[in-house]
């Protein structure tokens, strides 16, 4: 009886917190994750989630600011009258980021001692998920203390793309495996999409009998499903799923890329962004150093990267949209909607690949 009214309780308490998660001004973790004693109320009436640009905007105000360009602020300071350009890459979760992440270090391990000297250029290496191209920007332009040099560095962003719908999907195989797991976040999304609420700690990668990506989108999408709130949690939390974060609304937001400055308009240094599809990451990448660094001994050292790839693949459409429901899909779809431009244009062959492939299942377009 005792064990039963603790269950109980504990049971009452997780009800609570889930239905006391969210309302509509959601800005600070705070806010998010509220304190416990917030005063308890039913199911908040005026959240809506539904419309793309709220779903978005709701998403966005909760990230987190950029904590991973520090030691590029001291490179840019020591050297700014010498420093002519800025190499770095964006990284854009489940897109290969860890892919480029290798390849930046190996560059810049090997040229950190002398490549102001000789190429005046800046090889920085990070992993911060929340950093953007404005952040690159911001720091170029504080780092300078009003040097008149700043004007003159180019920044220099490689960009790796990937369908949205396919990067949710192996951002919830990831989920699935249960990596992370000692992130609150990533331990409820285990616990309630994965394995049904108990405390089960198999790894559960059956996707035909569970069917947890269409299950986690769906309880985002549709307010009636008891999921709805725990699943805005753990995506909205300040350090929520990654690969969620959109390219065009978040990565490119506010810089001079997204406004359209050109080099010859600019009054600025030149951004420059070089995307690179996922699936010919290593030859866009290599000819992108060939054009930005025309010197053979600047060239990068092929290593292997440490696998961050799902047991279950997200590699082929086919086995991508069989996860969800056509209803997912259009709402994805919809939601990050300029973001599918984006791969479309830089990707045509594996946009038209993936849409052959809904349409054989879906029987449309």
């Amino acid at each position: 009886m005792r064990m039963a009214k603790m269950a109980m309780a504990m049971l009452g308490l997780i009800a609570m917190f889930v239905a006391t998660a969210f309302h509509t001004n959601i800005r600070t973790a705070n806010d998010i994750c509220p304190s416990s004693n917030t005063k308890k109320e039913s199911k908040p009436e005026s959240i809506t989630i539904t419309p793309p640009s709220n779903f978005l905007e709701l998403l966005i105000n909760s990230i987190e600011k950029c904590r991973g360009l520090k030691k590029l602020t001291n490179d840019i300071s020591e050297t700014i009258n010498s420093t002519v350009s800025v190499v770095s890459y964006l990284a854009v979760a489940r897109a290969g980021s860890t892919t480029l992440c290798v390849k930046i270090a190996a560059t810049e391990r090997k040229r950190r001692r002398n490549y102001h000297n000789d190429t005046g250029m800046v090889i920085y290496n990070h992993h911060d998920h929340v950093c953007t191209l404005q952040d690159f920007e911001r720091v170029i332009k504080e780092s300078s203390n009003g040097a008149a040099s700043a004007s003159n560095v180019d920044l220099r962003i490689f960009i790796s793309l990937r369908h949205p719908l396919a990067r949710i999907s192996s951002g919830v195989s990831r989920r699935m495996e249960n990596k992370l797991k000692s992130a609150k976040k990533n331990a409820l999304f285990f616990t309630y999409f994965v394995n049904d609420g108990t405390n089960k700690k198999e790894n559960n990668t059956n996707v035909d009998d569970v069917h947890v990506a269409e299950k986690y989108v769906r309880a985002l999408r549709d307010e009636s499903d008891p999921l709805h709130y725990l699943a805005l949690h753990v995506t909205f939390d300040p350090k929520g799923q990654q690969f969620f974060k959109p390219i065009s609304e978040f990565y490119l937001a506010n810089s001079t890329y997204s406004r359209g400055i050109t080099d010859e308009t600019r009054t600025e240094r030149k951004t420059e962004v070089e995307f690179l599809c996922i699936d010919t990451l290593d030859d866009g990448y290599d000819s992108a150093w060939q054009r930005w660094v025309p010197t053979q001994n600047l060239s990068v050292k092929k290593k292997q990267a440490k696998s961050t790839k799902s047991n279950i693949s997200s590699g082929s459409y086919n086995n991508v949209l069989s996860r969800f429901s056509k209803e997912s899909v259009d709402w994805v779809e919809r939601i990050y909607a300029r973001d599918v431009a984006l791969f479309k244009e830089h990707c045509p062959e594996r946009y038209h690949e993936y849409t052959a492939a809904k349409m054989d299942l879906f029987h449309t377009n």
